[in-house]
């Protein structure tokens, strides 16, 4: 995990929830957000995954969220099955829409995760598996909640 020096404005990614409806990066304002793009073909993501949802049930609320987007072309139903294989509770289930994340944050591999501040500025980011779980990840987001 890096810190971003300036805190550049997140592009307003859209994506799609559970059923359908669309939502975007900026229905979170207000909350510090980790947003997580991943996918369930991608080794590193499963591996990540439990971290995530375990930080969700810890520090989830009013002031805090995880945003895992899925990055799979096949949509819900195989985010659903992987959820629901890998007993993840805490998370919604999210997929991209018309690829955003690949054509506006660029990202060069899976998982990618941005940790964004209420303002809907970039506060760091992680390319790879991240334990977010693990002692020093809880204490560093509570830092920015």
């Amino acid at each position: 995990f890096s810190l971003s020096a300036e805190k550049p404005p997140v592009p307003d990614i859209n994506f799609t929830n559970r059923v359908g409806d669309m939502q975007k990066l900026s229905d979170y304002r207000g909350k510090v957000v980790l947003f997580n793009a991943w996918a369930t073909w991608c080794g590193p993501c499963i591996n990540e995954m439990p971290s995530l949802d375990k930080v969700q049930k810890e520090l989830g609320g009013d002031d805090f969220q995880v945003v895992p987007v899925s990055m799979d072309r096949t949509g819900v139903l195989t985010v659903d099955l992987f959820y629901r294989e890998n007993n993840l509770k805490n998370l919604p289930i999210l997929v991209e829409h018309q690829s955003s994340i690949a054509r506006v944050l660029r990202p060069r591999g899976l998982p990618f995760t941005l940790l964004i501040d209420r303002e809907g500025n970039e506060l760091g980011r992680a390319l790879g598996e991240v334990f977010w779980d693990q002692p020093e990840g809880i204490a560093m987001l509570k830092r920015f909640i």
